[in-house]
């Protein structure tokens, strides 16, 4: 996939960015609608692209270089790369197979489809969104289109904040891209090549706080769009095809940040949103709402997570999510079973990781916080393996699970553009380097085969620039 030679070319959140165990089963047929725009049964035997099919946490698939990694936290959703070997330091100089820059500013990630890869930034001078190609073996920009022009929201925003803190999802050789300006969510969809589809649609109205950090997601025919704010909040499905909205559920009002997750739980596929004092899911296909657990505090920045816990020798299907803001709470829930309507929560605690989110790798969870405070948890009753603090604090960027057989590690970004590279055990904490890159970063790592991509910046003001590095073994 990668050329031998190392060519040289020419960050989520604050409380926001960008914030997907592999995507697992039979591929999601479409969904589908009547004439009124109801829902109606897929077609037998339809299929679609990798990012849109739900992970099913009883049936995970390895993550491929194939697959790319289509969309903020990649093919799975949940920041699984295991199966990837990249190295495990690197620095401006070392282990870089070529770097990019990056126009203007931004906290989103990068994703890959084929072999290319997009990110989205803005320019705030020129009160432009843009979203940007650049060519995977090389680095070398593809093409750069302005998504929106104007009406940027400058004064209404997080001092960490950006006008591009939302990822791209890419599915079927289109991009699509939400955007948050003249007091409003829009939506639109590009190919590969840099044409625009449709789009800008608006999605709603948005009376923000901190800015806007949730990044659309894919089931089978249907981008959908999470915008929860202090006016009334929502929930939207568009049309891949048409951008038209094929339903659309109404939320409490509440500023929160984070993706949502979608996820075949216990053979439902399930959407989970966190916020609003609750751990919520919905049926993806119409948007209708399958169960709620109050907790999680009522803002959250991080995205839910999934995976499978051991409870009494049996292996069952958990969702976690961690907040926020008031107060703090980490809530991990058994999702209802067969002859079951309401879910079961397997436990909660007072720690929190708001920002970052949380990861699920075998039967443990692994958590960073926004200080640094780390964590590792059995995820089936919350006891706590491990605790510490990962130095370089503040933390952003949401954590990634690579590598291969017994040598799991995972990698956690500081907004200090430092990545503390750890090994994932329960047994304690093992840290196996520290790699500084840029000055600052938001964005959370994607991972592609055994490279890493990286998005991070250096200088302040005018003198500040974003970089793309893509971290490969020399």
């Amino acid at each position: 996939m990668f050329p031998t030679s190392r060519p040289l070319s020419a960050v989520a959140l604050s409380m926001i960015f960008s914030l997907g165990c592999g995507p697992g089963g039979e591929p999601v047929a479409p969904v589908s609608v009547d004439e009124t725009g109801g829902p109606v049964a897929p077609s037998e035997g339809a299929a679609v692209d990798v990012a849109a099919r739900p992970f099913d946490p009883a049936a995970p698939a390895v993550p491929t270089a194939e697959m790319g990694w289509p969309q903020f936290r990649g093919p799975n959703r949940i920041g699984i790369g295991v199966g990837t070997n990249p190295p495990i330091e690197w620095s401006d100089e070392k282990n870089v197979r070529w770097v990019a820059d990056v126009p203007g500013r931004g906290n989103s990630s990068p994703v890959v489809s084929g072999d290319r890869v997009f990110l989205t930034s803005a320019d705030e001078e020129t009160q432009t969104q843009l979203l940007l190609a650049y060519d995977l073996n090389s680095g070398e920009p593809l093409w750069q289109r302005e998504v929106a022009t104007g009406s940027l929201p400058l004064r209404q925003m997080h001092n960490e904040g950006t006008h591009a803190s939302t990822t791209p999802a890419v599915g079927d050789g289109v991009v699509f891209v939400s955007q948050l300006h003249d007091g409003a969510l829009w939506a639109s969809a590009w190919t590969v090549d840099g044409e625009r589809l449709w789009g800008e649609e608006r999605v709603g109205a948005f009376e923000m706080k901190h800015g806007y950090g949730a990044s659309p997601v894919l089931y089978g025919s249907v981008v959908i769009v999470a915008g929860d704010n202090l006016g009334p909040g929502y929930l939207v499905a568009l049309d891949r095809e048409t951008g038209q909205v094929r339903w659309r559920t109404p939320r409490e009002p509440q500023d929160t940040y984070g993706t949502p997750l979608i996820a075949t739980l216990n053979g439902q596929d399930t959407l989970v949103m966190a916020g609003n004092g609750a751990l919520d899911a919905y049926d993806p296909a119409d948007g209708s709402l399958l169960w709620s657990v109050d907790g999680v505090t009522e803002t959250v920045a991080g995205s839910p997570v999934c995976g499978m816990a051991t409870v009494d020798g049996e292996q069952r299907p958990v969702v976690l999510a961690s907040g926020g803001y008031p107060g703090s709470e980490t809530l991990a829930v058994f999702p209802p079973r067969d002859g079951e309507t309401e879910p079961t929560v397997a436990w909660r605690n007072r720690d929190k990781a708001y920002v970052p989110s949380p990861l699920i790798l075998g039967d443990f969870v692994y958590m960073t916080g926004d200080d640094g405070r780390s964590w590792c948890y059995d995820a089936g009753n919350g006891d706590v393996m491990w605790q510490t603090r990962i130095p370089k604090p503040l933390f952003r960027a949401s954590p990634v699970a690579v590598g291969t057989g017994d040598d799991l590690r995972i990698l956690q970004t500081s907004v200090a553009g430092v990545t503390t590279v750890y090994r994932a055990t329960p047994d304690s904490f093992e840290k196996l380097a520290e790699n500084q890159l840029g000055e600052e970063s938001y964005a959370s790592p994607a991972v592609v085969g055994d490279a890493l991509l990286i998005r991070s910046a250096s200088g302040r003001g005018a003198d500040r620039q974003d970089r793309l590095y893509c971290i490969a073994a020399e």
